[in-house]
């Protein structure tokens, strides 16, 4: 499944984000909400870009980093290229400009594809998050690891501040 649909990507023991943060709700309610509603602010923003972005698929790899770029992916799957290139520029945030100009020498991204970056870059963080709960749901119920998830909510919601994600509308109430 594809960074886009992280937070329904299903992961050890076939639970998926949204899965373990009802888990996580359980023990830890308010902290299960602010990472819900993070979820939903970045999904109100990738989301609509999504057809576009799935237009150019490649085989993609959950272990992507700078560190083995030469190497053959480890669990290649198929994504939008984009997803790749926010594992690098996550990997390191300074390296943006060049990994990206080093990616438009072989192929050049769409504006929606350039729009998408940072939203990807906080559904790989987010996706990160994700991974991390469902290892623990999957586990068991006791001892959340409630400081890592504090940690990477904290950075999800800085970054989605610092990119100017739009936060989620309440609904009208009519």
């Amino acid at each position: 499944m594809s960074l886009i649909n992280y937070a329904e990507m299903a992961r050890t023991g076939n639970w998926t984000l949204r899965s373990a943060l009802v888990r996580l709700a359980q023990p830890h309610p308010a902290l299960a909400s602010v990472v819900l509603d993070q979820v939903r602010r970045c999904d109100g923003a990738l989301h609509p870009l999504a057809r576009s972005l799935e237009a150019h698929t490649v085989l993609a790899d959950r272990q992507l980093d700078p560190a083995n770029l030469a190497e053959a992916p480890v669990e290649g799957y198929p994504d939008s290229r984009m997803a790749d290139i926010a594992r690098l520029v996550r990997a390191d945030p300074d390296t943006m400009d060049t990994v990206l100009a080093s990616y438009e020498l072989v192929a050049p991204l769409d504006e929606v594809e350039r729009d998408a970056l940072p939203l990807l870059l906080v559904a790989s963080g987010l996706d990160q998050l994700g991974a991390l709960v469902a290892t623990w749901a999957a586990a068991g119920f006791e001892h959340p690891p409630v400081a890592e998830i504090e940690r990477l909510a904290k950075s999800a919601h800085d970054d989605m501040e610092r990119y100017g994600i739009p936060k989620e509308r309440p609904p009208s109430r009519r």
